[in-house]
């Protein structure tokens, strides 16, 4: 409720005597703000300092880019080499989840795939088709999901399943930008069967890649977003 909030505001601007009744609704239904701590670490504590400056400015959803190739800052216990040494622990996160709410805000999780995961294929390198070095540069990287390994969706349901245990909001971001053709694009990565689709060029693996983890149950439903157009979910207007 963000009337407290007009009252405040009206009062610091010596303007609340002038009204006898006060009616307030947003404008937009989604009201966010995105934050990167992958590439620069934000400490819970000032990430609570975000979302009380948020709550002033009567927004209401918090984007919180979790993974990317430069690190991975969730902590995932079927998986737990996945994390960086810098990473919030489920325990912080369902904490911070509940200081939003408090105040009226959904924490809107993302874990980007099937590109930008050359942090993921440090720990698990059998997710991918060729090795990866760390990095810290920005930009597109080469590093994506192989979309013809079982493993990987098994994975990828797991881990979004314990993303969707901390994060019970209505959205979880799954990303679905960026994914550099160079490793889908080599024949040799990829067994026969998929030249016979005639799938003949990377995006088709996307989009495979994708549906299979868009119908696991975890992401079922409404509670996943992601910025390709084949699965765009709209925002509130």
């Amino acid at each position: 409720d963000a009337l407290p909030i007009s009252i405040l505001q009206l009062h610091q601007n010596e303007a609340l005597d002038s009204f006898e009744r006060i009616i307030d609704q947003p404008r937009f239904a989604w009201r966010g703000l995105l934050i990167d701590p992958v590439r620069h670490f934000l400490s819970i504590g000032l990430l609570k300092k975000v979302i009380d400056g948020m709550t002033l400015l009567k927004m209401n959803v918090l984007h919180l880019h979790l993974t990317d190739d430069q690190a991975f800052r969730f902590e995932c216990e079927a998986y737990p080499k996945l994390q960086s040494h810098q990473h919030y622990t489920q325990t912080e996160l369902r904490h911070l989840v509940a200081y939003g709410q408090a105040r009226g805000i959904e924490i809107v999780p993302e874990l980007d795939v099937p590109g930008h995961v050359t942090s993921w294929l440090q720990a698990y390198p059998e997710w991918g088709c060729l090795p990866v070095e760390p990095t810290h540069r920005f930009g597109v990287h080469k590093a994506c999901l192989n979309p013809t390994d079982e493993r990987v969706f098994s994975a990828l349901e797991t881990i979004f399943s314990e993303v969707a245990s901390v994060f019970p909001g209505e959205h979880i971001h799954i990303g679905g930008d960026e994914v550099h053709p160079a490793w889908w694009s080599k024949e040799q990565h990829f067994p026969q069967k998929w030249s016979d689709w005639a799938l003949l060029t990377y995006h088709p693996y996307k989009i495979i890649l994708l549906d299979g983890l868009l119908s696991s149950s975890p992401l079922s439903g409404e509670r996943r977003s992601d910025g390709t157009k084949s699965y765009t979910m709209t925002c509130p207007k």
